[in-house]
């Protein structure tokens, strides 16, 4: 049993953050039912049913809640090209109409939803106009206009609660504090939270770039403990920018010791723990 097991090491608990970094989201998405709308990005409504004493999905025409999700939605106003290895088209422009048909989709709803959980990377990281086709935007970076046009079509949704999650693509073009003014990332002076849609139902919502080098200060303590990480971890010179391939060497859980993931700190291990709890009784 878990709790019967030793204390983990701290190594182990940075290698656990990290993991947890990773797939807090891959988790959530992989609960959810789906609908796949494009290649650039997947959309859906989940309903989550009134129980039956065989725990079956069979009351699907009753549900508690629903709600929508949408990841990667990735815009800016660049042309259409391959991704980081070569194999899939991106549509950076076309990733406006892909979320006008998600918006659809969720009005179209029978029942109202509760609210649209957007699980990262809302805008496309070349916005900032520090690499690939964005450095044209080298003197006028588009963060603030490619955000402001993906928020002008999210709020034709007659669902008015986003419940926005901080991927790394965020980190690129806005600090924390623009984050929050455009997003709502904080609730309580926090970027981790929970609320509940509904009394047999808590929604755990995690900041998986809390411990990183991407959206946090140099010397700061989330920085220091992220930087310690992966030159545990990684052997290549994951700071140069454009010139390195940081995977070099890496193998099966190791690939996520690069410099675009994150983890979860001590405060927020502690957090989910007790929220974990709560959720036992």
């Amino acid at each position: 049993a878990p709790l019967a097991a030793p204390p983990p090491s701290p190594s182990d608990w940075m290698r656990r953050r990290f993991l947890l970094g990773m797939v807090s989201v891959a988790l959530l998405t992989a609960s959810l039912v789906l609908r796949k709308l494009s290649r650039r990005f997947s959309t859906g409504v989940l309903s989550l049913p009134q129980g039956s004493k065989e725990g079956s999905l069979r009351h699907l025409h009753d549900p508690l809640f629903q709600f929508g999700v949408i990841a990667d939605v990735q815009y800016a106003d660049i042309a259409d090209a391959t991704g980081f290895n070569g194999t899939e088209l991106r549509s950076y422009r076309g990733a406006l109409q892909g979320l006008r048909e998600a918006v659809g989709f969720w009005n179209a709803a029978e029942s109202p939803l509760s609210f649209i959980a957007q699980l990262g990377d809302l805008i496309d990281g070349q916005n900032a106009g520090k690499y690939g086709e964005g450095l044209k935007f080298k003197d006028e970076p588009q963060s603030d206009s490619a955000i402001q046009r993906v928020l002008g079509e999210l709020s034709k949704c007659t669902c008015s609660e986003v419940v926005h999650l901080i991927g790394n693509h965020e980190l690129y073009n806005f600090n924390r504090k623009q984050l929050d003014d455009y997003l709502r990332t904080t609730r309580e002076g926090k970027e981790y939270y929970s609320f509940q849609p509904h009394p047999q139902w808590r929604v755990v919502v995690l900041d998986s770039y809390d411990v990183a080098i991407i959206g946090r200060p140099e010397g700061s303590p989330e920085y220091s403990e992220a930087l310690a990480v992966l030159r545990q971890n990684n052997p290549n010179d994951f700071l140069a920018q454009g010139t390195v391939d940081w995977s070099v060497g890496l193998e099966g859980l190791g690939c996520r010791f690069v410099p675009y993931n994150g983890g979860l700190g001590e405060a927020q291990l502690r957090w989910l723990q007790a929220e974990l709890g709560l959720a036992a009784r």
